[in-house]
Protein backbone atom coordinates (compact mmCIF):
# COMPACT_ATOMS: atom_id res chain seq x y z
CA UNK A 1 0.00 0.00 0.00
CA UNK A 2 3.18 2.41 0.64
CA UNK A 3 4.85 1.71 -2.47
CA UNK A 4 1.19 2.12 -4.00
CA UNK A 5 0.79 5.71 -2.62
CA UNK A 6 4.62 6.34 -3.72
CA UNK A 7 4.00 5.50 -6.88
CA UNK A 8 1.24 7.62 -6.81
CA UNK A 9 2.96 10.90 -5.40
CA UNK A 10 5.21 10.41 -8.28
CA UNK A 11 2.76 10.63 -10.45
CA UNK A 12 1.08 14.06 -9.01
CA UNK A 13 4.58 15.64 -8.88
CA UNK A 14 4.49 15.73 -12.65
CA UNK A 15 3.26 19.02 -13.69
CA UNK A 16 2.75 18.04 -17.30
CA UNK A 17 -0.88 15.81 -16.66
CA UNK A 18 -3.42 17.59 -18.57
CA UNK A 19 -5.44 14.44 -19.11
CA UNK A 20 -8.46 14.70 -16.85
CA UNK A 21 -8.52 10.82 -16.90
CA UNK A 22 -5.58 10.19 -15.15
CA UNK A 23 -6.21 13.69 -12.67
CA UNK A 24 -9.46 11.86 -11.38
CA UNK A 25 -7.98 8.62 -11.27
CA UNK A 26 -4.95 10.24 -9.06
CA UNK A 27 -7.62 12.17 -6.96
CA UNK A 28 -9.66 9.12 -6.62
CA UNK A 29 -7.05 6.36 -5.48
CA UNK A 30 -5.18 9.50 -2.98
CA UNK A 31 -8.51 9.48 -1.34
CA UNK A 32 -9.16 5.81 -1.38
CA UNK A 33 -5.51 4.97 0.02
CA UNK A 34 -5.33 8.39 2.70
CA UNK A 35 -9.08 6.41 3.96
CA UNK A 36 -6.64 3.35 4.16
CA UNK A 37 -4.41 4.74 6.08
CA UNK A 38 -6.62 6.59 8.38
CA UNK A 39 -8.63 3.46 9.40
CA UNK A 40 -5.57 1.24 10.08
CA UNK A 41 -4.52 4.21 12.09
CA UNK A 42 -8.03 3.79 14.35
CA UNK A 43 -7.72 -0.12 14.22
CA UNK A 44 -4.32 0.02 15.39
CA UNK A 45 -5.23 2.78 18.67
CA UNK A 46 -8.55 0.38 19.08
CA UNK A 47 -6.36 -2.93 19.33
CA UNK A 48 -3.15 -1.43 21.50
CA UNK A 49 -4.75 1.49 23.27
CA UNK A 50 -4.11 5.24 22.44
CA UNK A 51 -1.70 6.55 25.36
CA UNK A 52 -2.42 4.80 28.82
CA UNK A 53 -0.88 1.17 28.40
CA UNK A 54 2.69 0.82 28.46
CA UNK A 55 3.06 -0.20 24.92
CA UNK A 56 0.39 1.82 23.87
CA UNK A 57 -0.22 3.24 20.37
CA UNK A 58 1.46 7.14 20.89
CA UNK A 59 4.45 5.85 22.85
CA UNK A 60 6.28 4.68 20.09
CA UNK A 61 7.55 7.39 17.75
CA UNK A 62 6.95 6.06 14.63
CA UNK A 63 2.94 5.55 15.85
CA UNK A 64 3.04 9.32 16.39
CA UNK A 65 4.47 10.24 13.00
CA UNK A 66 2.31 8.10 11.19
CA UNK A 67 -0.50 9.61 13.44
CA UNK A 68 0.59 13.40 12.81
CA UNK A 69 0.94 12.54 9.19
CA UNK A 70 -3.08 10.77 9.24
CA UNK A 71 -4.12 14.48 10.86
CA UNK A 72 -1.75 15.94 8.03
CA UNK A 73 -3.96 14.40 5.31
CA UNK A 74 -6.74 14.77 7.03
CA UNK A 75 -6.87 18.50 7.39
CA UNK A 76 -5.58 18.67 4.07
CA UNK A 77 -9.04 17.11 3.03
CA UNK A 78 -11.14 19.47 5.24
CA UNK A 79 -8.86 22.65 3.70
CA UNK A 80 -9.77 21.53 0.24
CA UNK A 81 -13.14 20.42 0.69
CA UNK A 82 -14.09 24.13 2.31
CA UNK A 83 -11.75 25.17 -0.78
CA UNK A 84 -13.91 24.07 -3.01
CA UNK A 85 -17.00 24.54 -1.88
CA UNK A 86 -15.93 28.32 -1.29
CA UNK A 87 -14.49 28.70 -4.98
CA UNK A 88 -17.85 30.36 -6.40
CA UNK A 89 -17.81 32.75 -3.26
CA UNK A 90 -15.79 35.87 -3.38
CA UNK A 91 -13.80 35.06 -0.37
CA UNK A 92 -10.30 37.33 0.95
CA UNK A 93 -7.03 36.02 -0.65
CA UNK A 94 -5.48 35.11 2.77
CA UNK A 95 -8.25 32.49 3.28
CA UNK A 96 -7.44 30.88 -0.35
CA UNK A 97 -3.39 30.81 0.73
CA UNK A 98 -3.73 29.49 4.32
CA UNK A 99 -5.69 26.56 2.46
CA UNK A 100 -3.38 25.72 0.00
CA UNK A 101 -0.36 26.15 2.61
CA UNK A 102 -2.29 23.52 4.46
CA UNK A 103 -2.53 21.42 1.59
CA UNK A 104 1.03 21.61 0.66
CA UNK A 105 2.47 20.97 4.27
CA UNK A 106 0.59 17.82 4.02
CA UNK A 107 1.70 16.90 0.69
CA UNK A 108 5.29 17.38 2.23
CA UNK A 109 4.36 14.63 5.18
CA UNK A 110 2.29 12.40 2.75
CA UNK A 111 5.51 12.32 0.65
CA UNK A 112 7.49 11.26 4.24
CA UNK A 113 5.01 8.39 4.77
CA UNK A 114 7.42 6.03 2.53
CA UNK A 115 9.58 5.99 5.73
CA UNK A 116 6.97 3.78 7.55
CA UNK A 117 8.98 0.46 5.55
CA UNK A 118 12.01 1.10 7.84
CA UNK A 119 12.25 -1.76 9.64
CA UNK A 120 15.90 -2.48 10.11
CA UNK A 121 17.10 -1.55 13.61
CA UNK A 122 19.67 0.56 12.84
CA UNK A 123 18.05 2.88 10.22
CA UNK A 124 14.88 2.92 12.82
CA UNK A 125 17.65 4.30 15.59
CA UNK A 126 19.01 7.02 12.71
CA UNK A 127 15.26 8.32 12.25
CA UNK A 128 14.29 8.59 15.66
CA UNK A 129 17.64 10.30 16.59
CA UNK A 130 17.17 12.84 13.77
CA UNK A 131 13.46 13.25 15.33
CA UNK A 132 14.98 13.56 18.12
CA UNK A 133 17.53 16.74 17.33
CA UNK A 134 14.27 18.46 15.86
CA UNK A 135 13.52 20.61 19.07
CA UNK A 136 17.60 21.32 19.37
CA UNK A 137 17.58 22.23 15.62
CA UNK A 138 15.09 24.77 16.20
CA UNK A 139 16.21 26.45 19.26
CA UNK A 140 19.18 26.72 17.20
CA UNK A 141 17.32 28.33 14.02
CA UNK A 142 15.39 30.62 16.30
CA UNK A 143 18.74 31.71 17.86
CA UNK A 144 20.39 32.44 14.67
CA UNK A 145 16.93 34.19 13.36
CA UNK A 146 17.31 36.80 16.52
CA UNK A 147 20.73 37.25 15.91
CA UNK A 148 20.32 38.23 12.06
CA UNK A 149 17.10 40.46 12.93
CA UNK A 150 19.34 42.56 15.24
CA UNK A 151 21.73 42.73 12.63
CA UNK A 152 19.15 43.50 9.90
CA UNK A 153 18.17 46.40 12.44
CA UNK A 154 21.83 47.57 12.88
CA UNK A 155 22.40 47.77 9.54
CA UNK A 156 19.46 49.68 8.80
CA UNK A 157 20.00 52.58 11.08
CA UNK A 158 23.63 52.71 10.03
CA UNK A 159 23.29 52.78 6.04
CA UNK A 160 19.90 54.01 6.05
CA UNK A 161 20.10 55.56 2.35
CA UNK A 162 23.91 55.62 2.01
CA UNK A 163 24.24 53.32 -0.70
CA UNK A 164 21.38 55.50 -3.12
CA UNK A 165 23.48 57.32 -5.67
CA UNK A 166 23.07 59.81 -7.84
CA UNK A 167 23.85 60.24 -11.90
CA UNK A 168 25.47 62.88 -12.97
CA UNK A 169 28.84 64.49 -13.46
CA UNK A 170 29.29 66.34 -10.61
CA UNK A 171 30.04 65.24 -7.32
CA UNK A 172 27.06 65.62 -4.91
CA UNK A 173 26.95 65.22 -0.88
CA UNK A 174 22.88 64.71 -0.14
CA UNK A 175 19.91 62.97 -1.70
CA UNK A 176 18.27 66.71 -1.54
CA UNK A 177 21.41 67.84 -4.11
CA UNK A 178 20.44 65.30 -5.56
CA UNK A 179 16.83 65.70 -6.23
CA UNK A 180 17.46 69.38 -7.52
Amino acid sequence: MILLYSGLLAIESNKTITDLYTQTTCDTLNIILSALFCFECLLRIIAIGCICNKNSFLRDNFNVFDFVIVLFVILSFIAETLWLSRKTESKTIVMVSNIRYVTSLAKVFRALRPLRLVRAREMRDTVESLIDAIPSVAQAMMLNLVVLYVFSILGVQLFCGRFSYCEGAQLLHNKTECLA
